[in-house]
């Protein structure tokens, strides 16, 4: 007989956005993909089933790094400034909130507060969505936080550029800190299984941190390069 072999063609498809811009972060809402800009003050919003892209004006040009989606309101906290602009989707308006730190940001969403633990630092701003106020807490280590996972009510750190990994728990308030094998830069992760997947940036070395029995297996990845973004599939 004869053996048919399926081809599995892999195809790219380029479009061209309207501004050239850095972006960092992004929110995809209602089949619209909305897309801050990145030290700047546009917000690009790029219509999939239309295949077209609005450009609306943000009132302050800072620096975006994360962004948070909740009741239909992107949540833009600024990187190296107290700014916090809030997007409203349905009517096109932005309402900017001070912060009380001037830092760099990363953030969760857990219960209608943004956990926003300071890159650089040892300060961990929480957010009240509701309320509109904001607690500040201290964090036991002064270390880059170039990415975060949330589990089970905990906010998982790890250090770019170092060893520690700082566990906050949402309930008590508290950090535990824990030793990771090596030494390197961190800025991407994902979980999966109740394990956190961290690819090395600018190296070849792959952390497996599992939370329920907190050890750490190492893989070494092909290829020594910068990992920047990471997708679960």
């Amino acid at each position: 007989g004869t053996v048919m072999t399926q081809l599995k063609v892999e195809t790219t498809e380029v479009k061209t956005l309207p501004t050239s811009m850095g972006r960092a972060t992004s929110q995809l809402y209602n089949g619209k993909l909305y897309m801050p800009q990145d030290n700047g003050n546009k917000l690009e919003i790029y219509d999939i089933e239309t295949d077209t892209t609005e450009v609306k004006t943000l009132p302050n040009s800072m620096g975006r790094g994360t962004s948070q989606l909740y009741n239909g309101k992107i949540y833009m906290p600024q990187n190296g400034g107290t700014k916090l602009e809030i997007y409203d989707i349905a009517t096109g308006t932005t309402e900017v909130k001070t912060l009380p730190n001037s830092m760099d940001r990363l953030s969760q969403l857990y219960n209608g507060k943004i956990y926003m633990p300071q890159h650089g630092g040892t300060t961990l701003e929480i957010y009240d969505i509701a309320t509109g106020t904001t607690e500040v807490k201290t964090l036991p280590n002064s270390m880059g936080r170039g990415t975060s996972q949330l589990y089970n009510g905990k906010i998982y750190m790890p250090q770019n550029g170092g060893t520690k990994l700082e566990i906050y728990d949402i309930a008590t308030g508290t950090t535990t800190t824990k030793t990771l094998p090596n030494s390197m830069g961190r800025v991407t992760s994902q979980l999966y299984n109740g394990k956190i997947y961290m690819p090395q940036n600018g190296g070849t070395t792959l952390e497996i941190y599992d939370i329920e029995t907190d050890t750490t297996e190492v893989k070494t990845l092909p290829n020594k390069m910068e990992r920047r973004t990471s997708q679960l599939y």
